[in-house]
């Protein structure tokens, strides 16, 4: 029984109902749309925390484009110098991630500490911090 309970609740805070075991959906769900080829597009723009985080030496970046996009992704440290640019070209829409290795735009590793990764796309941007173990 607390386990149906949880469901219960969990169903609810989703906004869908339960009638007689059958679900109904009270308002629409929407996730994303789905392109031509059936492949689920977001709907917004986002950038996911990196994972792993604390890293070492590598982490990777998730991010969701719901239009084709000039993109600009890059890492800068705490005081805001630019270290290395993970992506700076147009990019179709979809969910998409890439990795980034601890270099700076010379190659050379960078030191342990809080780096900051900025998306901008459009007139969407956004910074996230992360933190690099040695």
């Amino acid at each position: 029984m607390v386990i149906w309970n949880t469901i219960r609740e969990l169903l609810q805070e989703a906004q869908v109902g339960l009638l007689y075991g059958v679900m109904r959906i009270h308002q629409p769900l929407v996730l994303g749309t789905l392109s031509l080829d059936n492949v689920l597009l977001p709907t917004e723009f986002a950038l996911d925390q990196n994972y792993p985080n604390p890293f070492k030496p590598i982490t990777n970046l998730k991010y969701d484009l719901p239009e084709d996009s000039y993109l600009d992704i890059a890492v800068y440290d705490i005081l805001g110098n630019l270290v290395f640019y993970l992506v700076n070209k147009n990019q179709s829409s979809g969910s998409k991630s890439v990795q980034w290795d601890a270099k700076n735009n010379q190659g050379e590793p960078v030191s342990a500490g809080v780096y900051l990764y900025k998306i901008q796309a459009g007139d969407f941007s956004q910074t996230k911090k992360m933190i690099l173990l040695k």
